[in-house]
């Protein structure tokens, strides 16, 4: 199904808004040059620095590597799934609470 913005000044997550408007949250993968905060999940032999040293809209890494510069944001393991939705959750503005 083709998705058609209203206008051109639309972006791409703006057409895609009615779709998700009953929704607290939509995960994307990649796009990291669009607006919104966003969560790297880096690996060091894919890149040799994660994207978040140039994208200041990469707020928090997921990466069970050694970071090769330090970074002022969060970095999880990735075996933290627990912190990393608390994290998310904090972004929201959601409290944060114990995980089964």
């Amino acid at each position: 199904r083709t998705i058609e913005s209203s206008s051109p000044e639309a972006s791409h997550y703006e057409s895609l808004e009615p779709f998700f408007s009953n929704c607290d949250l939509v995960l994307v993968e990649g796009h990291a040059d669009t607006p919104g905060v966003k969560l790297e999940v880096w690996r060091p032999h894919l890149d040799e620095q994660p994207l978040a040293a140039t994208h200041p809209s990469i707020a928090a890494i997921v990466t069970d590597a050694r970071l090769p510069i330090e970074l002022d944001v969060p970095v999880f393991p990735r075996h933290e799934v627990a912190g990393i939705a608390d994290w998310i959750l904090s972004q929201l503005g959601q409290p944060s609470g114990p995980h089964a």
